[in-house]
Formats: structure tokens, sequence, C-alpha cells
């Protein structure tokens, strides 16, 4: 067993021989206000909780806490979500092994946290969870520099107040890479979050819960309130790099995504909760081998405002997959949109770059808005497409006017080497049975009988305008 020793400024835990514990030695540091060292070596323990401020640090990489029984070994800060809050809580370069052992009954994570204020996570790693690596619940803190292998769920943030998520690496999740949201659901309002996700590593997200896009994803954020995404890299998600449901003003810049089976950015709004997306900046991200490039979808609860502004996005491709209910059974086969970008209500795409584009390289098929909660029409709505360059996509830009509430410009545009049409009315498609009768999850396809109207200049309809696009060839 370990050896508890103290100094002047530390509280020491060791492989030495004794009889201690490391909650006895947590305990300890609590009460002495000392920080408490960990010396290197594995520790075999029971799951510990801590109940006051205290710095638990290790020398990077040269600690190791496995279980002592039949589930994973757990730390807990706060004893539940009714816990009272504990400030101060600083956790350093410490290794959790899950194991792959199921958890306790009531617990989210191999380190969790409860009502903590001014907490911080950094230099740890954290394998193979069964569910997250990291969970915080109605927290506040950092989560910096740490590595996360395995896990169900690498880093999960629950009714979080400015929480900061960077500098992590992030493999082989199970179902999501980092996830934050609020439970309940808030069906009339979205709550202020102000979290920030910056300039993390996501390499391989998983769905093996299965879903339709519940899961899979890089990052995943619902229902929040003042939202930053920037700087990221993702590599290999099964559905989205960043999917953004249910949230207010966003800002996602700059992140660069690869091999992403389905929408690499996805801001959407799929039933009426929290009253709709609105406000998200999407600038500045680079983005290859895709199903989709970016998309903010659905007009229902009043969703709209979105500025699409200086992205680059290449090889859009329509992604064939078996889409299962669960991870092993049912489902039906999906196929990508294959769009570079799918503009919803109130939306700007401007100065885009996007080469090769299976389905299109700009597509504007929306409608006015609906607030169901409300029960108020938002009607209008406006779209402006232009100075965007688009190369070898199949359709350079498709449109629907099919509602009378919709008023739109595509202008300065320059379409080089289209596969079939240069601007093109545009329409959702169904997929094959058995996906669900009705259903609008297929590719846009030009409609029978539209007339190309890439060649025309000044074309002004009473809601639609073309004005100043180039249509260039392949090959001059």
């Amino acid at each position: 067993m370990p050896l508890i020793t103290s100094t002047a400024t530390d509280i020491i835990f060791s492989t030495a021989a004794g009889s201690d514990t490391l909650q006895s030695a947590i305990n300890q540091a609590q009460s002495s206000g000392l920080p408490l060292f960990l010396a290197p070596g594995v520790y075999t323990q029971a799951s510990v909780t801590i109940t006051a401020s205290v710095t638990i640090y290790a020398r990077k990489d040269s600690v190791q806490l496995r279980s002592a029984n039949g589930n994973a070994f757990v730390m807990r800060i706060g004893s539940g979500p009714s816990s009272s809050a504990i400030a101060g809580v600083v956790i350093r370069g410490v290794n959790f092994d899950g194991e792959n052992k199921p958890l306790s009954s009531g617990q989210n994570g191999l380190i969790q946290f409860y009502n903590a204020d001014r907490m911080v996570v950094e230099d740890c790693f954290f394998w193979r969870s069964k569910q997250s690596g990291v969970y915080l619940y109605h927290s506040e803190g950092r989560i910096s520099g740490n590595r996360c292998d395995n896990c169900v769920s690498s880093i999960t943030s629950v009714n979080g107040s400015g929480v900061v998520i960077e500098n992590n690496y992030l493999t082989n999740s199970l179902d999501t890479g980092i996830e934050c949201y609020r439970d309940p659901w808030a069906t009339t309002q979205v709550y202020f979050d102000g979290t920030i996700i910056q300039r993390n590593r996501i390499y391989s997200v998983l769905n093996t819960s299965g879903g339709s896009g519940q899961w899979g994803n890089a990052i995943a954020c619902n229902g929040l309130q003042a939202l930053r995404i920037c700087h990221n890299f993702i590599s290999g998600a099964n559905f989205s790099a960043i999917r953004v449901n249910y949230c207010r003003d966003i800002v996602i810049e700059g992140n660069q995504a690869v091999a992403i089976r389905e929408v690499a950015i996805f801001v959407e709004n799929p039933a009426d909760y929290a009253g709709g997306w609105r406000g998200a900046v999407i600038n500045g991200n680079t983005l290859d081998d895709v199903g989709g490039g970016i998309i903010c979808a659905n007009t229902n609860a009043g969703s709209r405002r979105a500025s699409v502004v200086g992205n680059t996005i290449s090889n859009v491709k329509k992604k064939s997959f078996t889409e299962y209910n669960d991870g092993t059974s049912g489902g039906y086969t999906r196929v990508t949109h294959g769009v570079g970008i799918w503009l919803a209500s109130d939306c700007i795409a401007e100065g885009n770059i996007i080469e090769y584009a299976e389905a299109a390289g700009i597509v504007a098929i929306f409608a006015g808005t609906w607030d169901g909660q409300a029960i108020i029409d938002r009607n209008t709505v406006a779209a402006i497409v232009s100075n965007n360059i688009l190369k070898n996509c199949y359709v350079g830009i498709g449109y629907s006017d099919n509602d009378a509430r919709t008023f739109a410009e595509i202008a300065g545009n320059t379409i080089i080497g289209a596969g079939a049409f240069n601007i093109v009315k545009m329409a959702s498609t169904a997929l094959p049975p058995p996906a669900p009768s009705g259903n609008l999850y297929g590719p846009p396809a030009p409609v029978a009988g539209a007339v190309e109207m890439g060649n025309v200049s000044n074309a002004v309809t009473t809601r639609w305008s073309f004005t100043r696009n180039k249509i260039v060839p392949a090959i001059v």
C-alpha cells in the first residue's frame, strides 16, 4: 500500500511501503492547504471525492490511477449535481486509466466536476473510459493540454458557464470528441454559456451508438448562447467536424477539417427547441474531403442570420454509408449532400472558394422562417451570394425561388468549369426506401427544364437578382 508523507510545502503520496489511501492524502491536503504531489508510480485505488479547494499534481506521464474493483476509477469533485459549490481545484499531470471497465451508477467521467468554479485540468491523460474522460456539470474553468484516447466522449460540459477547452489532443473518441449542452432542454430560451473551444486536435471520431448525427461529431454543441469554436484541427469524423444545434451568437472561425464523412460544419435546428439558431459567424475555415461543407439548415423556430465568409472548401462528395438506428442494426443507406455551402434564412455567403463539389458549390434553398413556439410567422428572409469562386462543381450555384417571402441577390461570382449548370434552380430530393417516407435527406438535383441563368447579366426579377456573374470554361 502507498505512503503519505509531508514537507513544509507539499503532501506527498508515494508507492513506498505503507497503508495509506489516496482519499486520505486528498483529505490531508484539503485540511492543510498544501498541494498534493503524487510521486511516480501506478496506483490501484478506490474512487475518491474532493470536497474543497486543492491542487493535485504529478510529473507529466509519471503517475497512473487505476481501479481497485470492477468499476473504473473515478475522481469526483463534489458529490453530484446538488453538491455545494467548490472553487479552486487544480489537477495537473495525472494519468487516468478507465481500463474499459463500467463506471459505477451515477458516474459520468473518469474525472468529474460538479458546481466547480475556477477549476483547472491540464497535462493529464484519460484513457479507455466507458463514458467521458472529463465531465463537467455547471462548472467554470479551463481544460487545457490534456490527451484523451478511446473514451466514449473525450470531454463533456453540461450547463457550463465560461468553460475554456483548449490545446487538447483527442483521439479515437467512440461517440463524441467534445460535447457541450444544456440539461434539461430549454424549450423557450437559450441560456448564456460563454464556452470557448479552441486549438484542439481531434482525430478519429466514431458513432458506436449509431444515430443520425447525435454521435460521431468531433465538436457538438446544443442549446448554448455565446459560443466560440476556433482554430481546431479535426480529421476523420463519422458525422460532423463541428455540429451546432439550437445555439445563438456563435463564432466558428479558422478551423481545419479533413476526411469528414457527413457535413463538416453543421448549424441546424431540427425541431422547435430553444427558439432556433441565430447569429452564426462562420469565417476562414478550411475544409477538404467532406460529405458537405458548411450547412445552415432549418428555418423553423425562427432560425436565421448567418455570415459565411472567406472559407476554403474542396472535394465535397456524395458519400454513401449505412446510417444505423443503433450501433449494429436497422438503418438505411445515406447519401450526403455534396454541397459546399447551403444557406437558410437571412444568410450571406461571400468571398468563399469552393472547388469540386459533386452536387453544387453553393445552394440557397430556403423559405420564410416560422416560430412554432410564439406562433409567429417571421415572414421575409434574404440571402446574398456574392464574390465567390466556384470551380469544377457539378452546379455552380443552385437556388429556389418557390417561397414568395424570399429575396436574394446572386452577384459577382466567378464560376469555372461547372459540370452541368452554372446558376440554376434546384430542389431537395428524397432518399429511396427503406429511408422514412417523405424524407428530403438526399442530395439536391437540378429541376427538370430549368433555365440556365449564369449567362444572364443584370437579370432582375421581383425578388431575385442575378448580376455581374462571370462564367468561365474549365480550359481557356
